[in-house]
């Protein structure tokens, strides 16, 4: 998975993206993997980290780029684009 997130960076670093914004999904996806510790990324642990963000008090705008950073991650990995954003309601 390590190379997996390693591409997803990369992709990052290459989009059209500003790099401040890269640098903060780079940062989403760190604390995301700090998280999950040894278990795989999938969509119910994503939903569950952004529950825990909320449960911890962040901001409805700061999950708000949590959920868009993660979206971006599960768009690259999954080959079906619905995946993530259909899945996740997201209640900030």
């Amino acid at each position: 998975m390590a190379d997996t997130y390693a591409a997803f960076c990369n992709e990052l670093v290459l989009s059209d993206r500003d790099p401040k914004t890269v640098k903060r999904y780079q940062e989403v996806l760190a604390a995301c993997r700090k998280w999950l510790r040894d278990r795989q990324p999938d969509i119910e642990s994503a939903k569950e980290f952004l529950a825990d963000l909320r449960q911890r008090g962040y901001r409805p705008s700061s999950v708000l780029l949590y959920y868009h950073a993660l979206r971006q991650f599960f768009e690259f990995v999954t080959p079906c684009r619905r995946s993530f954003a259909s899945s996740v309601l997201l209640v900030v």
